[in-house]
């Protein structure tokens, strides 16, 4: 039970979203979640970019794909890529 327990999403969420350590120290938790979700968002992006230089069988299901509202968060993962520079420039002038 335990282990299913793990993928709880509103648990992980509100862990995820804290703003201090439970320890007390002054680390914040809360760029975890920022962290999380934009290393899953540049893991879809470059599986896409990458399955984009392959040869394509279904020209058709990939206009679908540019044709699906949230397909716009996996076109622009470059960002997400910012996102991560400015985390960690963040966290070193933090």
């Amino acid at each position: 039970m335990k282990f299913i327990n793990c993928f709880d999403l509103t648990e992980n969420l509100s862990i995820l979203t804290k703003p201090l350590a439970k320890k007390g120290d002054e680390e914040l938790e809360c760029l975890n979640f920022v962290r999380v979700f934009c290393c899953v968002m540049v893991i879809f992006g470059h599986s896409y970019f990458y399955m984009m230089k392959s040869p394509i069988q279904n020209l058709e299901a990939v206009q679908e794909w540019f044709d699906y509202r949230y397909f716009s968060f996996i076109l622009s993962t470059d960002l997400y890529v910012d996102i991560f520079f400015w985390l960690a420039a963040f966290l070193a002038s933090y």
